[in-house]
């Protein structure tokens, strides 16, 4: 275990798909009477009604689930519903291009057993937290299960979730994008250099849009980042690669929260081509990073950033095997401020900010550098 104090606490980090977008989204039948329904508002704009309600809960299954680039989805959010589950029964993976929301407040569950990409011009817009998962079922306080791989009608009993379900034929999750375009502050100065090396970190653009002090997680079987933007402000962000066993869950009022105590398998979380994880706000929030190997990679961050003098979150990683920094280059491969003098050694990690300090926690079994240039 390796602990580092920080404030603006930051892990300097390839791999390109090309996949073919379609917009379709097509109900089964395997809620029965209660099963989904898609509206079409306009020739942009969907929105999904229907499914089945327990309680607070509202569940969804689909044949198919597909957000074209340019299109619009939105799940109604009825009076009193707290929490919508969404699952994909079919055989094909889901591509999020385009803007998936929720026209209300509720938690969005999305889980598709053989795999979930999110394109460069997505977008999720959610009040409450948001999971997208390649579990195969999500696990009920009562014993029940909603499945994907076995579909089935929640009962009436049914009340909280506990639990992901993850198997052999759990798929990955990736988060494609155009990468970030933060800046290196000047480094002569002392003050610059530990307080504020990252220039325009309050202005990160991310088409992940979920309320401060929410969750936004990516739980699936090898997590993916090429060149990806994930920005929660003052949120927690929450990405683990799971081979098998089951992942808890924690729903509390404000934000979703996850244990490993039954997980039997990680897998590898590659984080590459610019990409950026950050919590960074008013103050910043928390990142946790599970996995089996980690690869970071090309002027890829995980960054969390305290704006505002108040106590700053947790970067946690805590990995299995191997974390791997590949084809690390000095900090003039960054875009820089002008006039910028260029620190002369490269760092993974640096620790920063006005605020009380605040942990970045390490756990590992080994640590590979390779290609590492000055």
């Amino acid at each position: 275990m390796y602990k580092i104090l920080a404030q603006c606490s930051l892990i300097a980090f390839s791999l390109s798909y090309t996949l073919i977008s379609q917009a379709q989204i097509t109900p089964d039948d395997t809620l029965g009477a209660e099963n989904s329904e898609v509206n079409s508002i306009d020739e942009l704009r969907d929105r999904i009604e229907g499914g089945a309600v327990r309680g607070d809960n509202l569940f969804h299954s689909f044949e198919e689930f597909n957000v074209g680039e340019g299109a619009i989805v939105n799940f109604d959010n009825p009076a009193g519903i707290a929490n919508i589950f969404s699952r994909v029964t079919g055989g094909n993976i889901s591509e999020i291009f385009g803007s998936l929301g929720i026209e209300g407040a509720a938690n969005l569950f999305l889980m598709n057993p053989n795999g979930i990409v999110f394109g460069e011009n997505s977008a999720i817009n959610v009040n409450g937290s948001f999971l997208a998962t390649t579990a195969e079922n999500i696990e009920f306080n009562n014993g029940d299960v909603f499945s994907a791989s076995s579909p089935n009608i929640p009962t009436l009993t049914i009340d909280f979730p506990i639990g992901l379900g993850f198997g052999s034929n759990s798929g990955e999750i990736k988060v494609q994008g155009s990468g970030h375009e933060l800046r290196l502050a000047d480094t002569s100065s002392i003050s610059d250099a530990f307080n504020a090396p990252i220039i325009d970190s309050q202005k990160i653009q991310s088409g992940f849009n979920i309320s401060s002090e929410k969750t936004l997680s990516l739980i699936g079987n090898k997590v993916t980042l090429d060149g990806g933007i994930l920005a929660n402000p003052s949120g927690e962000i929450e990405i683990s690669s799971i081979e098998s066993g089951i992942v808890g869950i924690n729903l509390s009022s404000q934000k979703l929260t996850f244990d490993y105590l039954r997980t039997t398998g990680f897998q590898d979380i590659v984080i590459s081509n610019n990409s950026l994880i950050s919590t960074s706000g008013f103050p910043g929030g928390n990142i946790n990073i599970t996995g089996k190997n980690l690869f970071l990679s090309n002027k890829s961050l995980v960054l969390n950033s305290n704006f505002d003098g108040k106590p700053s979150g947790n970067i946690n990683v805590d990995i299995s095997g191997s974390i791997n920094l590949v084809g690390i280059t000095s900090p003039s491969s960054f875009t820089e401020s002008t006039g910028a003098r260029k620190p002369s050694v490269f760092r993974p990690w640096m620790n920063c900010d006005t605020g009380a300090l605040a942990p970045v926690k390490l756990s590992l079994e080994q640590l590979y550098i390779s290609q590492l240039y000055y």
